[in-house]
């Protein structure tokens, strides 16, 4: 299995947060291939923390390179990229 984790962070996320999430959350209707879709919102707000976070489950390495390029995920970037997100990603296989 692999995981692909996405953190975003934004100085105005309180006006970006609904339709961050929406989009975020529509993407496990939208790419079959997602095993799971998790989308999380800090509530602690330090200085460290990064204001939310999606993690998603693939079967596989390929299906991972697939969502990249997902004509259903490519717009979801683009919107995110021009709302001036800063964004952190982790892409890892798991061990049992």
């Amino acid at each position: 299995m692999i995981k692909h984790i996405v953190f975003f962070k934004h100085e105005r996320f309180d006006e970006l947060k609904e339709e961050l999430v929406d989009k975020l959350r529509a993407l496990k209707d939208e790419i079959t291939y997602i095993k799971s879709l998790e989308v999380g919102v800090d509530f602690l707000r330090s200085e460290r923390s990064y204001d939310a976070v999606i993690s998603i489950e693939f079967e596989n390495r390929e299906d991972l390179s697939r969502y990249a390029n997902d004509p259903e995920h490519l717009p979801v970037v683009k919107w995110i990229k021009s709302n001036g997100f800063e964004t952190k990603v982790v892409d890892y296989e798991v061990f049992s």
